[in-house]
């Protein structure tokens, strides 16, 4: 009887273990999921920023606009290199996001999978 009862335990135990290990992974997986959409639209359709003259100014203090009053011209040329830089720079980014987020799809669907056969097993 007591060997019953401990069967008993271990098997809610496991139980437990197994609901527990597939809840979070699904948690992970819905996570990432919307993470990989986001990072995909945002590789597709990046966000652009046009940095303002008083943002350029305090990027570029001490250099040219200290120095000297930048004309339109070199000023549109500075803001058009930063918008690019900043663009690449965001679409680097992005796509190490999106990397990650198939690394954790990679690794958490497998989990969850072989965790919910053995639930369904029991």
């Amino acid at each position: 009887m007591e060997n019953e009862k401990r069967s008993g335990i271990l098997r809610n135990f496991k139980s437990i273990y197994f609901y527990l290990v597939c809840f979070v992974t699904l948690m992970i997986i819905i996570y990432n999921t919307a993470q990989l959409v986001y990072d995909a639209t945002e590789i597709i359709f990046p966000t652009t920023y046009t940095p303002a003259k008083i943002d350029m100014v305090r990027m570029y203090q001490g250099d040219e606009f200290i120095k000297k009053s930048v004309s339109l011209e070199e000023f549109i040329k500075m803001q058009q290199e930063q918008i690019q830089n900043d663009q690449k720079r965001q679409k680097i980014y992005a796509i190490k996001r999106t990397l990650k987020e198939v690394a954790f799809l990679l690794i958490c669907i497998p989990l969850y999978l072989y965790h919910w056969r053995k639930i369904k097993d029991e």
